[in-house]
């Protein structure tokens, strides 16, 4: 049994591939981005590619400089915010000018991107993104030590060398701050209430928790023993996604209910329950996996569990 939904983890952004940079001395850091940044460039220039440069050495290429949406040396702003992207990688090969494509189709992920140019899972994403202009599609070519550094794999059947040279097409579909992230996830909660629940109203069906709604599709007995932390209790349960994606589900699971050791949303949900219960949870990410994931769980994802509680063992 996986269980992996409701266990408190602290690591797993988006699994899209190889882990990224190892760690190195300056010496050798500066080394690698030297001879990266030459091929590039030589690269670029030979082709007549007109590109920029970030300070750490990310080149960027606008791929819709005719776009009305585009406006060139204007900020996009996207640090600090929660952001919506599509991109494909290709692997740089200085005698391919199309280079060779790791992603067939283009990718979709969301994440938190920092003032400190982190939060994608290579750093070279996120260092590009934050020089990205306001409505910029680009093409980030990143050195090796940016992307999966000394790290060697295959991607959706593509083997990837170590040091190799990233290139990948970006596009930023939204860019919203936190605040609007958490009206974001409500809404598509309540949507999902009014599309697959035919529930018009959803706010009556709120737990009196910030953005945690539960609907009761079998009530228990009035008499009923209501959870407890501490409680050794018996559930059978379903993990999905707002997509209607499963990504767990057990029958007859008993463990500890020590709210420590899950996402805040599960323990809150199942201490207002009774044995005998049956319920549809929902909850924003910030309950769940939050901005990091977990597993197949992409970042700022609301859950849905269906629970029923069948015993409890004290």
């Amino acid at each position: 049994m996986k269980n992996y939904w409701f266990k408190l983890i602290t690591a797993a952004t988006i699994a899209v591939g190889l882990s990224s940079c190892d760690l190195f001395s300056s010496d050798e850091i500066n080394d690698y981005l030297a001879e990266d940044g030459d091929a590039i460039e030589t690269f670029l220039e030979t082709n007549n590619i007109d590109y920029r440069r970030t300070t750490n050495g990310v080149r960027i290429v606008t791929l819709n400089p005719e776009d009305s949406s585009f406006i060139e040396g204007v900020d996009g702003n996207y640090a600090g915010n929660v952001l919506d992207i599509k991109f494909r990688r290709k692997l740089f090969a200085s005698d391919k000018a199309e280079g060779l494509l790791i992603d067939k189709e283009a990718q979709s992920m969301t994440f938190y991107l920092s003032d400190q140019r982190t939060g994608g899972f290579i750093f070279g994403l996120s260092d590009g993104i934050t020089d990205m202009y306001m409505g910029e599609k680009a093409e980030l070519y990143i050195p090796s030590f940016y992307a999966y550094g000394s790290n060697s794999g295959t991607i959706n059947g593509v083997s990837v060398p170590q040091n190799a040279i990233i290139r990948m097409e970006v596009e930023v579909e939204a860019a919203r701050d936190t605040v609007t992230q958490k009206y974001y996830e409500a809404t598509h909660i309540a949507q999902f209430m009014k599309d697959s629940l035919d529930i018009e109203n959803s706010s009556q069906y709120l737990l009196p928790y910030d953005d945690i709604y539960k609907v009761v599709t079998e009530a228990a007995e009035d008499s009923a023993q209501q959870v407890q932390e501490g409680d050794y209790i018996t559930v059978d349960y379903t993990g999905k996604l707002l997509n209607g994606k499963v990504f767990d589900s057990g029958n007859e699971y008993k463990f500890f209910l020590n709210s420590s050791n899950f996402v805040k949303g599960w323990g809150i949900s199942l201490k207002t329950m009774k044995v005998g219960e049956t319920a549809t949870v929902l909850m924003p990410s910030h309950y769940g996996y939050g901005m990091t994931g977990a597993s197949s769980i992409a970042p700022y994802s609301p859950l849905i569990f269906e629970i029923t509680v069948k015993e409890i063992i004290n």
